[in-house]
C-alpha cells in the first residue's frame, strides 16, 4: 500500500491495473480490499482501480473529530490530485456510496460516471440518529469494532454467502483488521453521516449513474436506493436478487457486469463508441 496526505492525515491506498481510473469506496468499518472481487474484472476490461482506505478505516489514520461525507470526498479529491488524475469513475457501497454522491455534487468535474450501491441520499431523519447511536455504543466499548461486526454480520450478508468459503475468508480478514481500528474514529465518521443530505443537489448531476440495491438489504433497501436513481436525470436502478447489503461480495458476477456497464456508458452528449 502507498500513502498520501489529506487534511493533515496520512491515508493509505492501493492502485492496480492500467487504463481509465475507477475509484472504489468501501462501507463503514470496512477496508479497501473489500473490493478484491471486482479487481480481476476491472483489470481484464482495461481499467485502473484506485482503492483508498477512508479516513479512520483500515490502515489509514484515525480521526478524532466528527468527519463528514464532505471531508471524505475532499480526501478522495486529494488522492486524485496526488496521482495526477484529472477525473475518474467512482463506485461506492454504503458509506462509500454516500461519499460517491457527495463527489457527484461537490466535485462534478472530477467524476466521469458512478455506481452507487446500498446507499440512500439522505440520513437526516430520526431513525438514522437512533441507528448511529446504537453503532457508537458498541464501537466505544472494549474491542468495539470487532464486537459490532460479530453482532451485525448476519444482517450484512445472506446465510449462503456467510457459510461459503469466500464468505468465511472475508469475515476472518475483516475481523482481524478491525483489531487495529479505533472505535472512536468509526464513531466520529458515523456522527458525520447525520448531516448527509444531497437530495436537493442530485438533479444537477450530468454523468451516467447506476444505483444498485440488494433485494433483502435491511440497511439501505431497494426503496431507498431507488430514490437516488429517481433524483438523478437519466440514472438507472437495478436490484440484485437474493442478497443483502454487501452486494459486491455476494453476487460479484452480476455486480461486476453492472459496474462494467456503467463504466462503458457515454456521458450525455458524447457519442457511444462501444
Amino acid at each position: 500500500m502507498a500513502n498520501y496526505t489529506s487534511r493533515g492525515l496520512r491515508l493509505r491506498y492501493e492502485r492496480v491495473g492500467s487504463g481509465p481510473p475507477v475509484v472504489l469506496l468501501h462501507g463503514i468499518s470496512n477496508h479497501c480490499l473489500a473490493w478484491a472481487p471486482q479487481l480481476d474484472a476491472l483489470i481484464a476490461a482495461g481499467y485502473e482501480a484506485i482503492l483508498p482506505d477512508l479516513a479512520g478505516h483500515g490502515h489509514s489514520a484515525a480521526v478524532t473529530a466528527t468527519t463528514t461525507t464532505q471531508d471524505l470526498a475532499a480526501d478522495v479529491v486529494a488522492l486524485l490530485d496526488t496521482l495526477e488524475v484529472r477525473a475518474a469513475a467512482v463506485c461506492g457501497l454504503s458509506l462509500g456510496g454516500m461519499v460517491a454522491q457527495q463527489l457527484l455534487v461537490d466535485h462534478p468535474e472530477r467524476v466521469t460516471s458512478a455506481l452507487v450501491a446500498s446507499a440512500g441520499s439522505n440520513l437526516t431523519f430520526p431513525r438514522a440518529e437512533q441507528m448511529v447511536a446504537s453503532w457508537t455504543a458498541v464501537w466505544l466499548a472494549p474491542d468495539g469494532p470487532r464486537r459490532r461486526l460479530e453482532a451485525t454480520w448476519e444482517g450484512l450478508a445472506s446465510e449462503a454467502y456467510r457459510t461459503s468459503p469466500p464468505g468465511r475468508a472475508f469475515y476472518a480478514s475483516w475481523w482481524q483488521l478491525l483489531g487495529k481500528v479505533s472505535g472512536h474514529a468509526l464513531a466520529s465518521v458515523a456522527a458525520g453521516l447525520l448531516s448527509f443530505d444531497v437530495s436537493v443537489e442530485l438533479p444537477k448531476v450530468q454523468v451516467p449513474v447506476l444505483a444498485v440495491a440488494g433485494e433483502h438489504d435491511r440497511l439501505a433497501g431497494p426503496p431507498m436506493v431507488r430514490q437516488v436513481a429517481a433524483q438523478i436525470p437519466g440514472a438507472r436502478f437495478e436490484v440484485i436478487g437474493d442478497v443483502q447489503h454487501l452486494v459486491n461480495l455476494e453476487r460479484l458476477d452480476r455486480f461486476n457486469e453492472l459496474l462494467l456497464e456503467v463504466l462503458a456508458t457515454p456521458r450525455p452528449g458524447q457519442p457511444d463508441t462501444t
